[in-house]
């Protein structure tokens, strides 16, 4: 793997100057109600407890000693060789995700900055357990292609079953590394707790996978501020909480991290002035939509996992689910598997070509997505008849060998 010094990446937590920000600012419990989390949060009987998050910081480790902070259970790497720095960016991160009053109160928190090549900082966060990674920086000059930060992310995710969550990044353009990783949950940013993407929200790529993910909200005072504050960089937590309580609440989704994929795209609220615009099904610009958290709820649920060894080629559909619409009523559906790498160095793809397909009761494709490049895939249907469809998992091209590994992945929907 390349070496990446600290200082070609760029603490994104403030928006790069000459971006014309909103007034949409509000209060953190306002975001956390349009993104469905508050009831959650008020109710207390699911907080994150037990659920391990780390926060990869480049600006540096949280501040234990912040009232947002203060008296909860976070975790510092200090290591004799390097001084780590108490950064309010890594500070605001963990009030949002844990602390006294962020989404997952309970949650465990693990800070480390990242300095140079990440290995270090990621063997001591893999040595605590972590389930989850939040990662709220960027490449300083981002150019929208796929790079070795991100190929060593897809490969922790997938031979150590973490789920990482990354920032899109704030350059109004192209998406940074390492959210461009296949197996990485890239957040865009709202304006407040508006649908609307920021304009500093980045959503271009070069080389790689269709990003961000989905989007959440940005511009809102955090626990530990005052005032509001902008970026990618504060959407990511938003979905790293909501990610914790999901976990406590479904400790699987611990050993199947893959599930995650396709269950975030497919409750992801649409809204209208973002259409479908890529094959994979994903808008261009807010991916499978805006987080809501009660339909993760309910798309875990209905997830099932899958696992391939490459023997289903132009047989049959590896997966097959069947559903009853209502007339007038809209699924939402979504497939997501892990990106294989042979190697922590590997940029070159490794992805297994499925598609997702709706069937009517005739066994007739009705709607489908289907894109070579991506391991997320997305469709949505309006039912114009009460009856039995069937979603199918197919798989359309070879079998994307590397070193005789296995594909994981999920399915999963939402009936709205």
């Amino acid at each position: 793997m390349e070496i990446v010094n600290s200082s070609s990446l760029v603490d994104i937590a403030y928006v790069q100057p000459g971006y014309e920000l909103s007034n949409d600012s509000c209060e953190f419990d306002e975001v956390c109600k349009e993104v469905g989390a508050w009831g959650t949060m008020s109710s207390k009987n699911i907080t994150g407890k037990e659920v391990k998050v780390g926060i990869l910081d480049v600006d540096g480790i949280i501040d234990d000693t912040d009232p947002s902070i203060d008296g909860t259970l976070v975790t510092n790497r200090k290591v004799w060789y390097w001084h780590e720095n108490t950064s309010q960016h890594a500070t605001d991160i963990a009030s949002i995700i844990g602390g006294k009053y962020g989404i997952a109160p309970n949650a465990l928190l693990y800070g480390a900055q990242l300095v140079g090549n990440p290995t270090h900082e990621m063997n001591w966060l893999l040595e605590q357990g972590v389930n989850i990674v939040n990662m709220s920086f960027s490449d300083s000059k981002p150019n929208g292609k796929y790079s070795s930060l991100s190929a060593y992310m897809d490969y922790v995710a997938r031979v150590d079953w973490v789920s990482f969550v990354a920032s899109a990044g704030n350059s109004g353009g192209y998406v940074g590394n390492p959210g461009l990783g296949y197996n990485v949950i890239t957040v865009g940013a709202t304006d407040g707790a508006n649908r609307s993407l920021a304009s500093y929200s980045a959503y271009q790529v070069t080389k790689g996978p269709d990003k961000p993910n989905l989007v959440a909200p940005s511009g809102f005072i955090s626990p530990s501020r005052t005032s509001p504050i902008y970026g990618t960089s504060f959407s990511v937590p938003m979905v790293a909480g909501s990610l914790a309580l999901l976990m406590e609440e479904f400790p699987s989704l611990d050993d199947y991290p893959e599930l995650v994929l396709p269950i975030l795209a497919a409750s992801s609220d649409t809204t209208p002035q973002y259409s479908t615009t890529l094959s994979s099904g994903l808008n261009d610009e807010v991916g499978a939509g805006f987080l809501n958290y009660p339909m993760a709820r309910i798309a875990r649920t209905n997830a099932r996992t899958f696992l391939n060894y490459g023997d289903f080629r132009h047989k049959d559909y590896l997966q097959k689910e069947k559903i009853h619409l209502d007339q007038g009523q809209t699924l939402k559906a979504a497939i997501g598997w892990f990106a294989n790498k042979k190697s922590k160095r590997s940029t070159g793809d490794a992805i297994t070509d499925y598609d997702l397909r709706l069937l009517d009761s005739a066994g007739n494709v009705i709607v489908s997505a289907a894109s070579a490049k991506n391991n997320v895939e997305l469709l949505e249907y309006n039912a114009s008849v009460s009856g039995e469809y069937t979603l199918g998992l197919y798989q359309y091209g070879s079998f994307a060998y590397c070193d005789n590994q296995i594909d994981y992945g999920g399915m999963t929907y939402v009936v709205k």
